[in-house]
């Protein structure tokens, strides 16, 4: 009995400690180029979570999961010979009716027919009313980045690790590439350079406050490598690469994927 109570009276004690005992520790918040951010420097940088949780934890190890994959690290064109249109045994390369917004294209196509979602086009072509109703989910809403929505993939579409989407981008890939192209923006390739790409968000799961639907806000605007400061609530992302002209508009109505892109001016965190 007397045991009994003391282990009551120690749990009790634990309960009663400072909050700060149980949080993590004040880091820097760092930017895609490993640099600190600061009031007088880069203040207007999206935050990195590669580089900023990746100073301390192992990213690669932990990225490597299927729940970062989610099949990129299997995929291949061809994947099953007897369903061309499935890439991966996961949620990107594989499709389901019911669950997403278009079918991720192959690496390599000899026609615009055979393309419905490129990868730049399958992390954001999703849409929220001007009141953040969801109008239209993209299939990066669901996916907490890395994987795929960070790196590409090679010649015989099997994932690439040794290349972000914006270096692949920058080789100047062809006019149908499943990584590099889009149908939505005004040239048919993607924009990976101005939107950048969505590192793993670790805060999704590791912050109680995490906001999602403005993550998935900036990802239907564009701003991939603005989306994890937005759901962690670190700013105020002002600007977009891409606007839609009506919002209100839904699936199958006028207007519903007409809006403004915007390749020169880069989006700001305040």
């Amino acid at each position: 009995m007397y045991r009994n109570g003391c282990i009551i009276i120690a749990f009790l004690v634990l309960l009663t400690l400072p909050a700060w005992a149980w949080s993590h520790q004040d880091v820097w918040l760092r930017n895609e180029q490993g640099d600190r951010i600061t009031a007088t420097l880069n203040s207007v940088d999206p935050y990195s979570p590669k580089k900023t949780c990746g100073a301390c934890h192992s990213y690669s190890t932990i990225t490597s999961g299927y729940h970062f994959q989610q099949g990129f690290d299997v995929m291949k064109d061809g994947y099953d010979a007897g369903k061309p249109w499935i890439l991966s045994p996961g949620m990107f390369g594989a499709w389901l009716p019911t669950a997403a917004a278009g079918r991720l294209a192959a690496k390599n196509n000899s026609s615009e027919r055979q393309i419905d979602l490129s990868t730049y086009d399958w992390i954001g072509a999703g849409k929220v009313s001007a009141k953040h109703r969801i109008k239209n989910p993209s299939c990066g809403s669901c996916h907490p980045g890395g994987g795929p929505m960070e790196f590409g993939r090679d010649a015989r579409g099997r994932a690439d690790g040794s290349k972000t989407h914006v270096t692949g981008e920058a080789a100047n890939p062809g006019a149908l590439d499943g990584d590099y192209s889009s149908r939505f923006t005004p040239d048919g390739k993607s924009a990976f350079r101005q939107s950048g790409v969505v590192e793993a968000d670790c805060m999704i799961c590791h912050s109680p406050g995490y906001r999602l639907e403005e993550r998935s806000e900036q990802l239907y605007r564009r701003n991939y490598r603005w989306a994890a400061s937005a759901g962690a609530g670190l700013g105020k992302v002002s600007g977009a690469v891409f606007t839609y002209r009506n919002p209100s508009a839904g699936p199958g109505q006028p207007g519903y994927e007409a809006g403004v892109w915007n390749l020169s001016k880069r989006p700001v965190v305040s």
